[in-house]
């Protein structure tokens, strides 16, 4: 790119990788610009303005754009460049392959996506993917349960879709692999970052299947990856079903942010002294998720597209605030 500054870009691709790359994922002023002009170019136009900006106070707005006055844009486009030389697809509201459950209007929906290999598995109706998660120190008996929905799903024609983690999500990825290549992995990191402990998990997604971020090539980590990656497996998933899980677990938001996307929520009942077990069997006796004993059961809840979600305003209101708070002061 002969022009390696932001003020040289022209195009609707090139801005929101530049956007997401300045601005850390979730950021409240960043998704604000968006769904107020519906455009990243726009939006990275009046980053670097001077223009005032409706809803954002004169304090938010500088903050906001300082965030684009320190952004390296050499190191910007080089990231973009590198991820085209591996294979990766930026994908962005629009394209053909932009996953339609990602409402671009929804302030939840990442400013744009990394994707490497089979971009058609974004594509397919949401009735055919479901997600399985679940804690990386699971017992044998949340080892056999995964593996066992995985590979039914799997032999059914359903795409997988799992984090980049040992435990629960390794054995229900390398099962699915015994059936079929329909598998998704959802980084919270960039794609050619190798995940820890799972790099020939990841490599052999890559080959046969897809990897997805919303984090840019070579992107450093933020507070924020986490529950992005959280967010975007559940607003793909038509059905999530947590496997095991630990009381107050990561895995457990992930149903809450499947309900905020009104997706069914599943569990699988466990041990009731297997510490592993008791948060997915506390979801399942409050009636905050569906028992699930079986992969006709996971089916059930993709073919009727049931709306049985999660409470919201418990679980988010929080997060709201505090991703707002933290956006002004990281």
């Amino acid at each position: 790119m002969a022009d390696t500054t932001f003020e040289g870009v022209r195009d609707e691709r090139t801005a929101r990788a530049v956007i997401a790359s300045a601005t850390p994922p979730g950021d409240y002023q960043t998704n604000h610009v968006l769904m107020l002009t519906g455009s990243g170019l726009v939006t990275l136009r009046l980053a670097l303005g001077d223009d005032p900006i409706p809803g954002l106070s004169f304090a938010e707005t500088r903050l906001w754009r300082r965030r684009f006055d320190v952004a390296d844009s050499e190191r910007v486009f080089a990231g973009v460049e590198r991820g085209h030389e591996l294979g990766q697809r930026l994908l962005i509201p629009g394209d053909p392959y932009w996953p339609a459950a990602l409402d671009p209007r929804d302030f939840r929906s990442p400013v744009a996506l990394w994707a490497e290999g089979d971009v058609g598995l974004l594509v397919d109706p949401l009735t055919s993917r479901a997600a399985l998660v679940g804690t990386d120190q699971p017992s044998r008996y949340g080892v056999w349960v995964a593996a066992d929905l995985a590979g039914w799903l799997a032999s059914d024609g359903r795409t997988l879709i799992s984090l980049a983690e040992r435990g629960i999500s390794r054995a229900a990825v390398e099962y699915a692999h015994h059936e079929s290549n329909r598998v998704i992995l959802v980084l919270p990191h960039s794609l050619n970052h190798p995940a820890p402990g799972v790099e020939d998990m990841q490599a052999r997604v890559a080959a046969t299947g897809l990897l997805v971020s919303a984090r840019p090539p070579d992107a450093a980590p933020t507070v924020a990856d986490e529950r992005t990656a959280s967010r975007l497996l559940a607003a793909l998933s038509g059905v999530t079903t947590i496997v095991e899980a630990p009381p107050l677990s990561k895995w457990l938001s992930i149903g809450f942010e499947a309900s905020e996307f009104d997706r069914p929520v599943g569990a699988v009942p466990g041990s009731v002294t297997e510490r592993a077990s008791s948060g997915t069997n506390e979801l399942i006796w409050q009636g905050l998720a569906r028992l699930i004993a079986d992969g006709p059961d996971i089916a059930d809840l993709l073919d009727r597209g049931s709306t049985l979600t999660l409470p919201r305003l418990a679980y988010d209101a929080p997060f709201q605030s505090a991703a707002r708070a933290a956006s002004l002061t990281r």
